[in-house]
């Protein structure tokens, strides 16, 4: 029975993955995005653009990047490689152009996802099938068990058939999505007013770019994941309030980036958990009851009171107009 439930909850990792795959394979939705930041030139820095990955401390990825931003390239049609529109969607990026930043975000982010798993498919295969083929084990099953493996497998051939027919789309990606081009992209996308793309950087989970170990690149991934962070609280989003609770709890042990960020802090995570608490929906109330109840054995001397205090100022200057809780999971993942 142990190896039953290990592989239906393999499946469900699995099917969350195609989930995510399918998702990024839509459009876009119509997005309000902010007003056209300033190019080089107006912005001051005698119109020369940073070279790709300043921001970030990423390298170069193309040869683009050394040039002037450019809106006067045209949008690349949809659809197109990502290997030949690219060099378009950077440049009109880095001048401004808010949609072609978000695009840029999202193929980027689809190409990390179709060849992470074009590179897996054998794997990912047997893992989403080895119940279903095996009838003594499936028989082990309830009903309900038995109906979501056959779901999950069904979910994760749609993603690996989706990923095959898109792999023409990714050809040839490699290189932007080694030297973290990801970042810069979804970077300038938030900053062009893209939230998602904001909660996407500030959780850097799109790997550890190659040639990253610079304690720069590093120190700028921080610093720019933690304004984002902070400017995500002050209008007001849960997401980026979760990321928060997430960060100043953890002592490491993350994946990608986020383990960087060394934001652990038990009397914040106390402060956030009560945010949360605020808008919490009945069946998530018993899980932050249950994490507060934990930091103040961890911190038997804390204030209770005034973290609560702080909760409610926040929650009213902030997030009375937010609405219930949102995933802070990334959209383009």
């Amino acid at each position: 029975m142990k190896r039953s439930i290990l592989a239906i909850t393999t499946l469900c990792a699995m099917g969350m993955l195609a989930l995510v795959l399918a998702r990024l394979l839509r459009e876009p939705p119509a997005r309000p995005f902010a007003q056209m930041a300033p190019s080089g030139a107006e912005a001051g820095t005698g119109g020369q653009a940073p070279a790709a990955g300043a921001a970030t401390g990423a390298p170069a990825a193309s040869s683009a990047a050394q040039r002037l931003p450019r809106l006067d390239l045209p949008m690349p049609p949809l659809g197109a490689p990502l290997a030949s529109s690219f060099d378009a969607l950077h440049q009109r990026a880095k001048a401004g152009d808010a949609q072609a930043a978000t695009r840029l975000t999202r193929e980027l982010a689809r190409c990390i996802t179709t060849n992470r798993i074009n590179g897996t498919a054998s794997v990912l295969t047997r893992m989403s099938t080895e119940v279903l083929a095996d009838k003594e084990k499936f028989d082990k099953l309830d009903s309900r068990q038995q109906q979501q493996a056959i779901e999950h497998a069904e979910q994760v051939q749609r993603g690996l058939k989706t990923a095959k027919e898109n792999a023409a789309l990714c050809e040839g990606t490699d290189v932007y999505v080694e030297s973290g081009a990801i970042y810069e992209a979804s970077l300038m996308a938030a900053d062009l007013g893209d939230h998602a793309a904001a909660l996407c950087y500030a959780r850097g989970l799109y790997g550890h770019p190659k040639d990253w170990a610079s304690t720069t690149a590093v120190q700028r991934y921080r610093e720019n994941a933690q304004r984002l962070m902070a400017e995500g609280i002050q209008r007001g989003d849960w997401r980026m309030a979760k990321l928060m609770a997430e960060a100043y709890s953890s002592q490491g042990g993350r994946v990608g980036l986020f383990r960087y960020l060394n934001m652990y802090d038990p009397a914040q995570a106390l402060r956030y958990d009560h945010l949360l608490l605020l808008a919490a929906s009945d069946d998530e109330k018993e899980t932050y009851q249950r994490m507060i109840a934990a930091w103040m054995e961890q911190m038997p001397n804390a204030d209770l009171a005034a973290a609560s205090a702080w909760a409610d100022r926040t929650f009213k200057k902030h997030f009375a107009r937010s609405g219930p809780l949102a995933s802070a999971l990334c959209e383009y993942n």
